[in-house]
């Protein structure tokens, strides 16, 4: 059931990672209708060609990505159970690995979904690194589940669409500071899985999903420093900037009010991908909330340059630049 639900998320995700490119294709070819006929032309051939091969490598990556998950490696298939001193060692090494190339990527791709409690939805983020600003292109389900809300932002000016063609400034606050605090949820979760495995909690080898698992109550967590992975990385100054973010994370690890009782995770690390599963327990050990966040590297070079384009263009539509 967890590997049916794994693999089903990755699957959602790695379909919206084709939105952008087609996004940006549109708005691009509604902004030149304005141009001369000729520059339009030779402007359009040459899009047509990189949307192409942006395009082509997209679905080159969806395809080696969804072949790489699905066909898991077994490393410890022959083992299940705690894991010992040398595999825990391993851990976090791997985690202060995947947290660094993470904090340093250009181009993210995070996707986040929510099962029961009310929380029932998906999310998924593009995250763009352009010198010091940072790009964001979020795609969400609204009231009605058919129906997606697209925002683009640089965290100072924000945009919503609800067919990708007409966009219009958003008035909304959280349209700015939501993005950063999604993007915020990985290194959040590589920092716990580190203090985790630092503070010596059990964790178990599940052999048939090939991840690991470890559980979390009030007295485990109260006095563990969540940040203590921030001494090993090498990416400090990026991690710091999730400062303001952490703050209300930090609360939500270590909050078990509202019925929750017990908090169990489950984590993976394949081929540039980072995966965890969240899933709340009540007293009575009754599981009524579950949430996914898959975070994935672009391999397309292009992925930064249609993103920042298409903000560009946007932005530039209300601010005359």
């Amino acid at each position: 059931m967890i590997r049916k639900k794994l693999f089903a998320a990755l699957m959602y995700v790695l379909a919206c990672c084709t939105v952008l490119s087609a996004c940006t294709s549109t708005t691009k070819e509604e902004t030149e209708q304005s141009s001369e006929k000729k520059a339009k032309k030779k402007s359009k051939t040459s899009k047509d060609k990189d949307d192409k091969k942006s395009k082509e490598g997209t679905e080159k990556e969806s395809e080696e990505s969804k072949e790489n998950l699905s066909n898991k490696p077994k490393k410890d298939e022959d083992f299940e159970g705690n894991i010992d001193d040398t595999k825990r060692e391993e851990l976090k090494a791997q985690t202060v690995e995947t947290l660094d190339t993470m904090l340093a990527s250009e181009a993210l791709t995070i996707m986040w979904e929510g099962i029961g409690n009310g929380i029932d939805g998906k999310i998924t983020l593009g995250r763009y690194l352009d010198g010091d600003r940072k790009i964001y292109f979020l795609s969400a389900n609204e009231d009605d589940p058919s129906k997606r809300l697209y925002t683009m932002t640089d965290t100072n000016r924000a945009y919503i669409s609800y067919d990708t063609k007409n966009w219009g400034p958003a008035e909304e606050k959280e349209r700015l500071t939501g993005p950063p605090m999604l993007a915020s949820s990985c290194p959040s979760y590589l920092s716990l899985i580190y203090s985790a495995l630092e503070e010596g909690f059990d964790i178990k080898y599940l052999p048939e999903t090939n991840m690991y698992e470890f559980e979390s109550n009030a007295e485990k967590i109260k006095d563990v420093d969540i940040h203590s992975i921030s001494s090993k990385i090498n990416t400090k100054s990026q991690y710091d900037e999730f400062a303001d973010e952490f703050v209300l994370n930090d609360i939500n690890i270590k909050s078990f009010a509202l019925g929750i009782a017990k908090k169990v995770y489950r984590f993976t690390y394949e081929n540039g991908t980072f995966l965890i599963m969240e899933e709340l327990y009540d007293k009575d050990d009754n599981k009524f909330e579950t949430s996914i966040l898959i975070v994935m590297q672009s391999s397309d070079p292009n992925a930064k340059k249609v993103a920042v384009e298409m903000f560009d263009t946007i932005d530039g539509n209300f601010n005359g630049q």
